[in-house]
């Protein structure tokens, strides 16, 4: 009897492996949002997202090139059909701030990928406005078809420009190569504090900071902004490529605004392969802003 040489190939036996594992983490995330408490539409997404799994070819849109995904409202454009999940991690990650967050305010996302935090706040916060920060292109084209409120498609930061490295995980782009890049952009920098839109507002509601190790460069580059936001929420480098680390970027803040309080500590980014603590999510509120 001969041999299964397909069945005995290395890289088989490694995609077999890859795919029972994307099997695993997908069923994982769903029990996280099956017991995630408060989302809307909950059983109606998932069984967008196991359609999109089954039928691609339903929600493929050849004018935008992406997929649009159906939901409370309005059609979300993604790049891959396994980037839905990424919807659900952010729904699931930043729950908390359904109870912290004021309602119906100003929300300042940067960092903002394809809009799925916008598309978050949307849903639960009801905010008055958002405006979204995102420097590489085509995340930003997808942003612009999820999220009609204001835009900007640049770095945040104190230099003029930014070589920006593109990894296959759009929302994982920073100005850090990791093994996953794909490409390479140069982004146009701009501090907060220079967007005439955000001058005029006297306070800010949210301020969403998600930048891949970048945090550090966007607090020091804003800090007018930093100090008129009512509340902050931050992924925070612990063990990963970043500007400075976390110490350094809770005590900047610390600096800028003495009446900073560290109110939740969230999410725990982990490497897959070693379990290390990459980053890690953490709201502060700001107490010298009162309630109005």
């Amino acid at each position: 009897m001969g041999r299964n040489t397909e069945t005995n190939n290395p890289d088989y036996a490694m995609s077999i492996a890859h795919f029972f594992l994307r099997i695993f983490r997908s069923l994982k995330l769903d029990m996280q949002w099956i017991t995630t408490q408060n989302i809307p539409e909950k059983w109606k997404f998932l069984k967008t997202k196991y359609m999109l799994i089954a039928m691609p070819s339903l929600f493929w849109n050849n004018k935008i090139n992406a997929f649009g995904i159906p939901g409370w409202g309005r059609t979300t454009y993604i790049a891959k059909p396994d980037r839905i999940e990424n919807i659900q991690s952010i729904f699931i990650d930043h729950a908390h701030l359904q109870k912290i967050a004021p309602k119906n305010g100003i929300v300042v996302d940067v960092g903002a990928n394809i809009g799925e935090f916008a598309l978050f706040a949307h849903t639960v916060l009801s905010p008055k406005k958002i405006y979204s920060f995102e420097p590489v292109p085509r995340s930003f084209e997808l942003l612009e078809e999820n999220n009609n409120d204001f835009h900007f498609n640049g770095a945040i930061c104190n230099e003029k420009k930014m070589l920006i490295h593109i990894n296959e995980q759009s929302g994982m782009s920073s100005k850090f190569k990791l093994p996953s890049t794909i490409g390479t952009t140069v982004a146009m920098c701009k501090s907060l504090d220079d967007i005439p839109e955000l001058q005029a507002l006297p306070t800010i509601d949210l301020l969403k900071i998600d930048v891949e190790g970048m945090e550090h460069d966007v607090i020091a580059s804003s800090p007018t902004t930093v100090k008129k936001s009512k509340y902050l929420a931050v992924e925070t480098a612990l063990k990963r490529d970043a500007s400075q680390d976390g110490l350094a970027t809770l005590s900047l803040l610390k600096q800028l605004q003495p009446e900073l309080r560290l109110i939740y500590i969230g999410h725990i980014i982990t490497y897959a392969d070693t379990g290390e603590q990459a980053a890690v999510d953490m709201v502060f509120k700001n107490i010298s802003i009162k309630k109005i």
